[in-house]
């Protein structure tokens, strides 16, 4: 393509200077000031231009007629490409020059067309003119955010690359936070190489802020940005500690259990202590926790048998360089129930029977569901056995309704001395009202007894030794803590015991029935 053109203009030129004038297109000059003709240098094949470059492409003209020439031109070609005049008047055998401006602010190829006429010659010479994408970067910080604690430094990591076709100078310039550092704010980098910056952020105020970066090179900038937060360390290391605030402790001691989470922004280590009685202790000393991440921390709580019961208060405290974080936990140490103290004992000793428990009621109920489907197989077979035997009960039957007239008979009888006699029922009541009367006697006469002796007493005339109640109540409530369990126990079996009866006797008198 390139020799195609150059060919065409060769052919343009002589055919012009044959008979009119020649038109020669020359390399890039650096102004529009004049020009010799040892400093033009005809160029050969298409324009190359950056874009956002200043570029000037100077034409060279010579009239060749032996009169005074005078030559017009056009310049077909996009709007940043101007040419410097409409024509060029050239005395015999003279030479002139005229340029073209090139300011390029869009990427592509491009044919212009620059038409010349004089008065016996017309030419259309083409000008291609590419436009580069030369003077390119890519700026970029490695992260689009950052977090910074309090006043502790951060480096910034900035990536510079140089896309373009050539080597460039490059300066940097920062805005959005003032308290920043940077080994190298001008900087070269060849062509299609990379370079990574450190920007130090010192020690800003809290909030959110955009820091922005701008790369300048040959009057274009790039730019990019970084959302920088700032919080304090006390946020930026912050704990949460969840669990009760207050505790029941018997003599017996006991184990707390606290549930700690980091919700702050960084990785941190704790140092623990406990600032409250000596008799409650832990073997954790220090805790390492990553941002988001939880754990859980034992107290040992044992008071020996000199602690007085009562209320006391202790802080549990994580500590990191600049802050402490704090839980107030309350102990109410206090005696426990003999009676609940025997229970949980019990619960705890037999607690695999209570585990195992279950099983068994489920096997009894599998036993029992067992022994009535046999019995009911019984009953079926019982049935038939009548069936067989139906032919024989028919002969008896006349001795059968005899004996169902004299039942009637009988039963009769039976109803009018009943009817003479008081019901069973008439008979209860009766008795649960004399055994009602007897016991509110007995407790009149008991209390009245007690009035009498109290009165005799306070007089002087009879003397009632002391009875050791307390010493007796203690004695039955020992016998009660003791064998409660056995006795709970053996409820239990009776109750169940119970219900398997009930429950086969009921069917028992539904297949009677």
């Amino acid at each position: 393509m390139k020799k195609t053109i150059t060919l065409l203009l060769f052919i343009i030129v002589l055919s012009l200077s044959s008979y009119a004038y020649t038109v020669e297109l020359g390399e890039y000059h650096t102004s529009t000031s004049k020009i010799s003709r040892n400093q033009f240098e005809i160029h050969k094949g298409d324009y190359s231009v950056c874009a956002s470059d200043y570029r000037i492409i100077p034409i060279w003209i010579k009239n060749n007629n032996d009169y005074e020439e005078s030559i017009s031109l056009e310049y077909n070609g996009p709007n940043w490409a101007v040419l410097g005049g409409n024509g060029i008047n050239l005395p015999v055998g003279k030479e002139g020059v005229i340029f073209i401006e090139l300011k390029p602010d869009e990427l592509g190829n491009y044919s212009t067309i620059l038409k010349s006429k004089s008065q016996k010659a017309i030419a259309d010479i083409p000008i291609n003119i590419n436009v580069d994408e030369c003077y390119s970067l890519n700026v970029n910080f490695q992260k689009g955010s950052e977090s910074i604690c309090g006043c502790e430094i951060k480096t910034l990591d900035l990536d510079i690359e140089n896309t373009g076709k050539f080597d460039q100078d490059i300066s940097l310039s920062f805005n959005g936070l003032t308290e920043y550092d940077t080994d190298n704010n001008s900087l070269n980098i060849k062509s299609g190489d990379k370079t990574t910056i450190n920007v130090d952020i010192n020690c800003p105020s809290e909030g959110n802020y955009d820091f922005e970066v701008n790369a300048k090179v040959s009057g274009m900038e790039f730019k990019d940005t970084i959302e920088v937060d700032v919080v304090s360390s006390y946020q930026c290391y912050k704990l949460d500690l969840s669990g009760k605030n207050k505790f029941t402790v018997y003599p017996s001691g006991a184990n707390i259990q606290l549930s700690l989470k980091n919700i702050g922004l960084r990785e941190q280590t704790y140092d623990f202590r406990i600032e409250g009685p000596e008799w409650v202790s832990t073997t954790t000393k220090t805790i390492n926790l990553k941002e988001e991440t939880s754990t859980k921390v034992d107290l040992s709580v044992q008071p020996s048998k000199e602690i007085d019961f009562g209320k006391y208060g202790m802080d549990i405290v994580f500590s990191t360089e600049n802050n402490d974080y704090r839980k107030y936990i309350e102990i109410n140490y206090k005696p426990e129930n003999k009676i609940i103290k025997s229970v949980k004992d019990f619960v705890y000793y037999y607690r695999y029977y209570f585990y195992i428990s279950p099983i068994i009621i489920i096997l009894i109920l599998i036993l029992l569901v067992y022994l009535r489907r046999s019995f009911r197989k019984h009953q079926e077979k019982k049935e038939k056995r009548k069936l067989k035997k139906q032919a024989k009960l028919e002969r008896k039957a006349k001795l059968e309704e005899k004996a169902r007239l004299k039942e009637k008979e009988k039963k009769s009888i039976n109803k009018k001395v009943e009817k003479s006699k008081p019901t069973k029922k008439k008979q209860d009541k009766s008795k649960f009202q004399s055994f009602i009367g007897v016991v509110y006697i007995i407790i009149v006469l008991l209390l009245l007894a007690s009035l009498l002796t109290y009165y005799l007493n306070t007089k002087g005339l009879i003397k009632i030794p002391n009875i050791p109640i307390d010493s007796i109540l203690e004695s039955v409530q020992d016998f009660f803590v003791l064998y409660w369990n056995y006795m709970i126990i053996g409820l239990i079996f009776l109750v169940i015991l119970i219900f398997v009866i009930n429950i086969i006797n009921k069917t028992i008198t539904i297949k009677r029935n």
